[in-house]
């Protein structure tokens, strides 16, 4: 998926400014809301359902949402005939604000789960990729497309490795640096069984994935694809 345009840089009193007055309105917050929990990424049709207004009207709001900085919207890669569908998640730079979930509490979640089963963080990583997967319709994307949304959405920012031989991205930021630089083993660990599950998961045990772990505080880990690039 291409990366949206930049916006423009602003102050940081005016990003605020912005992002309240764009929150401001009920029916906005409530899809902003909505996304956030989602922690994925959805399409218009979706949150039309949602909200029960029409479809042009939450265009309107997302048009505000992506203006302020508070979601990002992606075309999905295809595979299939169709026109792509713009994708709408949130920001990862404004999680644990505005009311939405902090990142961290995933990671809480998946090292209770590891003290109280006894099993491997790769494991317990796995199993959450597995779920992931069972939980989304990736039918006729990409994985490389799959593999991005979901990179993304979590506060990654992929960009493609272009020297690579296959399909690879470079992860220019580490959402958990500060717990990744305590326990590398652990963080990373958790991180590589997630996008196993998650590959895994969409098209079975023809692809796999890489993950290659490098300073938390320098970012740029490296992900890598091979295998099949479609799902059926």
């Amino acid at each position: 998926m291409k990366t949206p345009l930049p916006r423009p840089p602003r102050d940081a009193e005016s990003e605020v400014q912005l992002r309240a007055k764009a929150l401001g309105d009920p029916t906005r917050f409530r899809l902003f809301r909505f996304i956030a929990d989602s922690q994925r990424y959805l399409d218009v049709e979706e949150l039309t359902a949602h909200l029960n207004v029409h479809h042009n009207a939450v265009r309107q709001h997302l048009a505000v949402l992506v203006e302020a900085g508070l979601i990002l919207a992606r075309r999905e890669r295809r595979t299939l005939p169709g026109r792509p569908r713009l994708l709408y998640s949130i920001n990862p730079g404004v999680s644990g604000l505005w009311g939405t979930g902090n990142p961290y509490r995933t990671i809480v979640l998946w090292l209770v789960e590891m003290i109280k089963s006894g099993r491997s963080a790769r494991e317990v990583g796995r199993e959450a990729g597995l779920k992931r997967a069972k939980a989304e319709s990736y039918q006729g994307m990409e994985l490389v497309g799959v593999l991005n949304s979901d990179l993304a959405v979590g506060g990654y920012s992929p960009r493609d490795d272009i020297g690579s031989a296959g399909p690879a991205f470079i992860l220019e930021v580490c959402p958990f640096a500060e717990a990744a630089s305590q326990d590398p083993t652990t963080i990373c660990e958790l991180h590589r069984g997630l996008l196993e599950g998650l590959v895994e998961g969409v098209v079975g045990n023809g692809a796999s994935v890489s993950l290659l772990a490098k300073d938390p505080a320098a970012a740029c880990c490296r992900v890598a694809l091979s295998g099949p690039a479609e799902i059926g």
